[in-house]
């Protein structure tokens, strides 16, 4: 299984050679520029990220936070339900999922990057949130 995923991966990266430019969008470190989630204003908070749409609103001061540009969260929903038992002598349909999954996740790793999922088992819907590290 190991050595597929090194080939996908070579594979992959060798006809996405050009379009990407690196692991890390961003030219300079720090917060980023992205936009990300708007919370409420504490003070000390630099007034030059104030959400003024939201602010007024809500009419409560609001801040805007960023997502660093050089981190990628990557989610894969993921059915494991009872309709996945049936496929060929060779591989069932499970199996895909699972390799999809993985192969997703093994391409997406490494540089910052976080990997979530939200699994749905036919009975009960798990959520793992985006960690980075794997």
């Amino acid at each position: 299984m190991e050595a597929a995923l090194r080939m996908l991966e070579l594979d992959v990266r060798r006809r996405l050679d050009g379009l990407l430019q690196g692991n890390h969008l961003g030219l300079v470190p720090g917060p980023g520029t992205e936009p990300g989630e708007a919370r409420t204003y504490q003070p000390g908070d630099d007034v030059r990220r104030m959400d003024w749409a939201v602010t007024a609103r809500t009419t409560v001061p609001h801040i805007r936070e960023t997502v660093a540009d050089r981190e990628l969260e990557t989610w894969m929903a993921i059915d494991l339900s009872p309709s996945l038992d049936f496929g060929t002598a060779a591989c069932e349909k499970r199996d895909l999922a699972i390799a999809a999954t993985a192969a997703v996740a093994h391409l997406t790793r490494g540089g910052g990057n976080r990997i979530g999922a939200a699994v749905s088992t036919g009975a009960d819907n798990v959520r793992i949130p985006a960690r980075g590290g794997l």
